[in-house]
């Protein structure tokens, strides 16, 4: 061996000297403190450390500087010494037993990096020559493991370190897994059962994780995905936002333009019920026709609750009668008394005494999405909720400023709108959605009604210090502006963004912003607080839709949910209207609720 040879290999025996040549062959030149730092030496009293060991590699000629740029760069023969190495070091470990890979398909295969090329290729797609030098890097990291078995986990998170490494982050957001940490799923198994849930609810929260994952790495536009986790948006059901329609809204009467109106069965009632209550994510509405009235005489509010998804999160289900009797009541009535979380509502356009009722004299949905009398079909997405009091408050509580910030979210809600518009109508054509695609002969998208939804509209205007005379003339300013500058309907309806927006602002604004959930829509129950006017103003001017909440009935021809205020058994847990003395369910007396 010559003395040349001798002094390179005893340069390469520094674990130190040949990690600095392995990172200036992964990324290319790098600055003295570039280098140093990604070496790892970033103490001071190590300074002197680095110093010495790249003197080496320069003085062999491994690595060089280059003077104009002030960066040092491996040489042709620093590559061909690591080569070397490499191939050294693989096939050492290699004689000395065979990896073995357990795949997520549930088999055991010799590892082979060929496999990961392809992998870069197909998933990501990544350029050939870039992907050999991917797989090649994770090879030599593989074996230095010296592990005894790998997993294709493991694998894949190797390859994406790598990618992350070298600046590939756009491969990485194709690449990486969705999933969950073992401690998470442990966490959501104890609070799940603390709950009284069942575990079909562990896997949907679990399958929530991945799909809220998935929405983060989608091909969105940034800007709206920012604008979501900020908490200046909210994008609804965000688990199903790329999945599913917030609500689908069925008139069996005009059923004739949609469907096959002679084979609605109510055996085929049943089946329509039981696949659209799995497409929707918060309500499905129907109304129903003659023949299906009857029906209802008989327990079927058990049955069609027996057919909700039996997860605490699925959507409910609306039945419309536009003339109810006795007979009806009393068993909506019966069935509210003997289950405790009821997801069935009954909507009717006559004034009757019964909770969970839905007073309907403009064709609303129970959350409150105002529907198009002459559509048999509608399907409603609230493509994203405004946080209003989060841009109350970084307008420092001044209106005009309020109304710039709110404008200058413009484009991100119509990005919000064509996006969702478009998945909604691609998973449609994909059979993702079967019920409702059998119902939708027409081109899917001409039942999609998209619309903007307003979260926190009062507590806005309290932040913004408007005058009590003046709050309906304000809020009537802001939806019109909102519905001209953004060019689709404006709501104030239920959805999931209250408790989470909220939340976010409490969190990073301050004790100020309380942690009650922000208005979605009005919910009065004293009597002396109901404002008639405004009410009117609303629903003329909220082409999405209002929701109204009463604890009391009224004579107006308005839509609004007949709601009592509930209270929680102490003995049992059940909740009961507040009208009740004793729980419904083990006839505990009942405490006052608290007002």
């Amino acid at each position: 061996m010559t003395k040349r040879l001798k002094i390179i290999f005893s340069v390469l025996a520094s674990k130190s000297r040949l990690e600095i040549i392995r990172i200036l062959a992964a990324k290319g030149g790098m600055t003295y403190t570039e280098l140093k730092e990604a070496s790892g030496f970033t103490p001071k009293r190590e300074s002197g450390k680095f110093a010495y060991h790249l003197k080496k590699l320069v003085q062999q000629n491994l690595v060089v500087q280059n003077k104009q740029e002030r960066k040092y760069m491996i040489t042709p023969l620093g590559r061909l010494v690591l080569s070397l190495a490499k191939q050294i070091e693989e096939e050492s470990l290699v004689s000395s037993g065979r990896l073995y890979v357990r795949e997520s398909s549930q088999r055991i295969e010799e590892f082979d990096t060929s496999k990961i090329v392809q992998s870069l290729i197909k998933e990501a797609n990544v350029p050939l020559e870039v992907a050999q030098n991917i797989a090649s890097e994770a090879e030599s990291r593989i074996y230095k493991f010296q592990l005894t078995y790998l997993t294709s986990p493991l694998i894949r998170e190797v390859v994406n370190s790598i990618l992350l490494e070298q600046g590939l982050e756009q491969y990485w957001k194709k690449l990486s897994r969705l999933g969950m940490p073992v401690y998470d799923l442990e966490v959501m198994l104890e609070e799940t059962s603390k709950e009284g849930e069942g575990f079909e609810d562990v896997v949907y929260k679990a399958a929530e994780r991945i799909f809220s994952d998935y929405l983060v790495r989608s091909d969105l536009p940034t800007d709206l995905i920012d604008a979501h986790f900020n908490g200046k948006i909210h994008l609804s059901f965000p688990e199903n936002w790329m999945f599913k329609p917030d609500v689908i809204a069925l008139d069996l009467n005009l059923l004739d333009g949609i469907a096959n109106k002679e084979s609605l069965t109510f055996e085929n009632f049943i089946k329509l019920v039981y696949g659209l209550s799995r497409e929707a994510n918060a309500e499905v509405f129907i109304k129903i026709n003659e023949p299906m009235i009857e029906k209802l005489k008989k327990e079927s509010f058990f049955m069609l609750q027996s057919l909700l998804p039996s997860t605490t999160r699925s959507p409910v289900l609306t039945i419309h009668v536009d003339k109810v009797d006795d007979e009806i009541i009393n068993e909506y009535n019966r069935f509210l008394l003997k289950v405790k979380k009821p997801k069935v509502l009954l909507s009717t356009n006559m004034k009757v005494q019964a909770p969970l009722l839905l007073v309907n004299n403009d064709n609303k949905t129970s959350i409150g999405f105002k529907l198009n009398e002459e559509k048999g079909l509608e399907i409603g997405i609230i493509s994203a909720s405004i946080n209003l009091p989060h841009l109350a408050n970084e307008a420092q509580n001044e209106e005009s400023y309020f109304k710039v910030k709110v404008l200058l979210l413009k484009d991100i809600l119509q990005d919000a709108i064509t996006q969702k518009n478009k998945l909604i109508n691609n998973r449609l054509l994909m059979g993702l959605l079967p019920t409702l695609k059998e119902l939708a002969v027409k081109h899917p998208s001409e039942y999609i009604s998209p619309l903007v939804n307003l979260a926190g509209l009062k507590e806005s205007m309290i932040m913004l210090n408007i005058n009590q005379e003046d709050v309906i003339k304000k809020e009537i300013e802001l939806i019109n502006l909102l519905q001209e500058k953004i060019g689709y309907p404006v709501s104030w309806i239920q959805d999931d963004s209250g408790e989470r927006l909220a939340h976010l602002d409490s969190q990073k604004l301050g004790k100020r912003f309380s942690l009650r959930p922000y208005s979605l829509g009005l919910e009065i129950y004293d009597e002396n607080n109901f404002n008639e006017q405004e009410i009117k103003e609303l629903n003329k001017h909220l082409k999405g839709g209002l929701r109204l909440t009463l604890g009391f009935h009224i004579n107006e021809k308005t839509t609004y949910l007949y709601k009592e205020k509930e209270v929680k058994c102490k003995k049992c847990g059940w909740n009961n209207p507040i009208s009740l003395k004793n729980c419904r369910n083990c006839g505990y007396p009942l405490e006052p609720a608290k007002t």
